[in-house]
């Protein structure tokens, strides 16, 4: 199956791949991360909430490790939350040529 732009896909209780990212404004420029904290909501019944590592602040990259139960079959809305070092939020949550909600797309195990 094609995913959309505005969707990303997964397997049931993978671990791999991670979910590697990179924040940008609305004229394309990364979002300096320095002193920021990262983290992903993912809309299940009752929220996901992983924080993020900051791979690369400057440019805006950040990285999500999955464990065990992370990630659910079934087609979720997710953000990503920056929170400054003030403590003031700032959330990503549409794909930004479509302006259509991000998705996350997670297929059953099959064995």
């Amino acid at each position: 199956m094609a995913l959309k732009a505005n969707e990303i896909g997964f397997v049931e209780n993978d671990r791999l791949p991670s979910l590697r990212g990179t924040l940008t404004e609305e004229d394309g420029s990364p979002v300096n991360l320095n002193g920021c904290t990262v983290t992903l909501h993912i809309k299940y019944k009752e929220p996901l909430i992983k924080e993020a590592v900051v791979t690369d602040a400057v440019n805006g990259v950040y990285l999500i490790e999955w464990l065990d139960g992370d990630l659910r079959a079934g087609k979720w809305t997710f953000e990503i939350q920056v929170t400054d070092s003030d403590g003031k939020p700032r959330t990503w949550k549409r794909e930004p040529t479509t302006n259509k909600l991000l998705t996350m797309v997670i297929d059953s195990e099959i064995a």
